[in-house]
């Protein structure tokens, strides 16, 4: 059973249909849906939706150069994300409409596969080997519990495994009809938030903005918008039109879960919010899609199954740490050196990256007071 069919639980679906298991998926949206969503996918979740074997031809996307990053009035180009074992793909613009749709399509060609959409989880329980699902239209039998269901996951809420936020943010998403040049994804890092362009189409465009302070999300979002307007108008010499589509939500950047109860577990945002740099967000749903894949196959019904649910952990965390690292990379250099210091210490990312984040902090430091700031 898996609660949430957004991008992470359509992943392990269909790796589990392509295995021979059957699959029951419940979410409460109705799809396709459009989400709260910077809409930029790195190389590795590339990599990783061609060994789901999802047919790239049908997706309509962008290819990017890179990231470009504004900060402190200074533009710095990264080709890539500094993530062990990409390959040479580059990141895309796709919207997660076009993404849902084509891995739903996959999916609905097994038989063995039941979606209920529009289905809201009242309770879950557990009791000898069995976990029970209730929904308002009924209730669901498993052997296995997979938490897809996102940032504020209801999963987590009803087993007791979200722990207190360290801080809120407030997301919010505009799609714009109108046509760009723009072949990066431009971070604009700003105090109190992140301000996120990626191209999806020739004429289609999403911005998207994570900020410390809720005006983004509330009905006055005058501010927001005008800071919206004079990146694009400074940066991209874009005048934007009224936006096509508006999404906003709240993330809880840092939250990480972890199961109390055998044979539960959380994938993507369910397991772990990233305080995002680039294509984060959907790379890790891929990743840990993967990962929960293995550990599920590997396990039988009423088994002990303790030891390959620790390696789902220690596999998924293995990844995470890479993630958390570059962002804190990034944060770090963008914030304590100046350019081009900055600009030399990302390029040399990959080394920088692999060492202790102590390490990390006190080469930065060394740097820093080298350069006399």
């Amino acid at each position: 059973m898996i609660i949430g069919g957004s991008l992470a639980g359509a992943a392990l679906a269909l790796k589990l249909l392509q295995a021979g298991r059957a699959v029951c998926m419940i979410d409460r949206e109705h799809f396709p849906r459009s989400k709260s969503c910077g809409e930029g996918l790195s190389g590795a979740g590339q990599v990783e939706l061609i060994r789901l074997g999802v047919p790239l031809g049908d997706l309509s996307y962008t290819t990017l150069d890179g990231y470009e990053i504004l900060f402190n009035d200074n533009r710095l180009h990264l080709p890539s994300l500094p993530i062990s074992g990409v390959s040479h793909l580059p990141s895309i613009g796709v919207r997660r409409r076009a993404l849902d749709t084509v891995i739903l399509c996959q999916l609905q060609k097994f038989p063995n596969f039941r979606f209920f959409e529009g289905e809201r989880i009242e309770r879950v329980t557990s009791h000898l080997g069995q976990f029970v699902t209730e929904t308002q239209n009924g209730s669901f039998r498993s052997s296995f519990l997979v938490g897809a269901d996102g940032a504020n996951s209801k999963v987590g809420e009803l087993f007791g495994d979200t722990p207190q936020p360290k801080k809120i943010r407030y997301a919010l998403s505009l799609w714009f009809d109108i046509p760009t040049s723009l072949n990066t994804v431009l971070i604009s890092l700003r105090d109190g938030y992140q301000l996120f362009f990626t191209k999806l189409s020739a004429s289609e465009l999403n911005c998207s903005i994570l900020s410390d302070h809720p005006e983004p999300i509330s009905r006055d979002r005058k501010q927001t918008l005008k800071v919206i307007a004079n990146v694009a108008k400074e940066q991209l010499a874009l005048t934007l039109p009224s936006p096509r589509e508006v999404r906003g939500t709240t993330v809880q950047p840092g939250i990480r879960r972890r199961s109390s109860v055998p044979n539960l577990l959380y994938v993507g945002d369910a397991a772990e919010v990233f305080d995002p740099i680039g294509g984060m967000g959907m790379t890790h749903a891929l990743m840990s899609a993967r990962h929960a894949a293995h550990c599920i196959i590997s396990s039988t019904p009423h088994g002990d199954n303790s030891s390959a649910f620790r390696r789902y952990e220690d596999d998924r965390n293995r990844d995470a740490r890479e993630f958390r690292a570059v962002t804190r990379l990034v944060s770090l250099t963008l914030k304590d050196l100046p350019y081009p210091l900055s600009r030399v210490a990302l390029h040399s990312a990959n080394t920088l990256l692999h060492l202790p984040e102590g390490v990390q902090r006190s080469t930065i430091q060394l740097l820093s007071n080298l350069a006399g700031r």
